[in-house]
């Protein structure tokens, strides 16, 4: 028993057919994996998004105060600039002519406070 030519190309049809449609069928069951996937991503990305806000805000406020107190160490430093620019200028400069006779005093006064406490101690 041969196939006509019109039963041959039914055939053919169908076969084409039930393979299309078996394709489209399981593309439909991959693409709705798919969106459940992205749905349960999509979830999880607004509760990181709120997350990150709540970090991104408490960072901003650290970042503002450590501002303030870089603020701080800035004037500290600068004061103590200014004093020992003070010191070194207006104190010691000056001072270095009596180094001569301040160190031998200084020392004569060294070495009796410490004989009048080793007398009181021992």
């Amino acid at each position: 028993m041969s196939l006509t030519l019109s039963q041959f190309l039914w055939l053919v049809l169908t076969f084409a057919a039930v393979v299309g449609v078996t394709f489209l069928v399981v593309f439909l069951i991959q693409l709705r994996r798919t969106a459940r996937e992205a749905e349960k991503t999509l979830i999880e990305m607004r509760v990181l998004t709120g997350s990150l806000q709540v970090t991104s805000q408490k960072i901003n406020q650290k970042l503002d105060d450590l501002g303030s107190l870089v603020e701080a160490a800035q004037k500290t430093a600068n004061g103590l600039s200014n004093v020992s620019w003070y010191l070194s200028t207006k104190v010691a400069r000056p001072a270095y002519r009596y180094w001569p006779l301040v160190v031998p005093f200084l020392r004569w006064v060294w070495r009796r406070w410490r004989k009048k406490k080793e007398e009181t101690n021992g």
